[in-house]
């Protein structure tokens, strides 16, 4: 379906229904990311923030750029962190899956420096988007 199509037929309402929806589900994840920092409530999270943007852009077509929605940079910042988050969890796990897969000894020192980072980056992602 044109995105164009898609516009001239939502009444403004619905567009306000649609972000409410949005913002509430990428609320909450925003809430229990602040608490823990979870690999699924991290994936949920940026899962959100990605159908929120992508609406934003095609909410962003029909209007003249000086009025276009826009993502403040806090909770982009946000965003980055928790990705950043989300990558050295996913680089642990396969590491250690590998290494149980090939019978390989873990490598401590390397799954140690991951976990470091991860920690750094939750104690910095932790106040970033209030």
């Amino acid at each position: 379906m044109n995105k164009y199509f898609i516009m001239i037929y939502m009444k403004s309402d619905e567009i306000i229904n649609v972000f409410d929806k949005r913002f509430k589900k990428v609320k909450k994840y925003y809430n229990k990311l602040l608490e823990d920092f979870e690999i699924e409530e991290i994936h949920g999270f940026r899962l959100e923030m990605k159908k929120l943007r992508a609406f934003i852009r095609l909410i962003n077509t029909s209007i003249p750029e000086e009025k276009k929605i826009k993502i403040g940079g806090k909770i982009k910042s946000f965003y980055n962190t928790t990705g950043n988050i989300r990558n050295r969890q996913l680089h642990q796990q396969r590491v250690s899956h590998i290494c149980d897969d090939m019978l390989l000894e873990t490598p401590v020192l390397d799954l140690q420096l991951l976990h470091k980072e991860e920690r750094m980056l939750k104690k910095k992602g932790g106040g970033r988007a209030g």
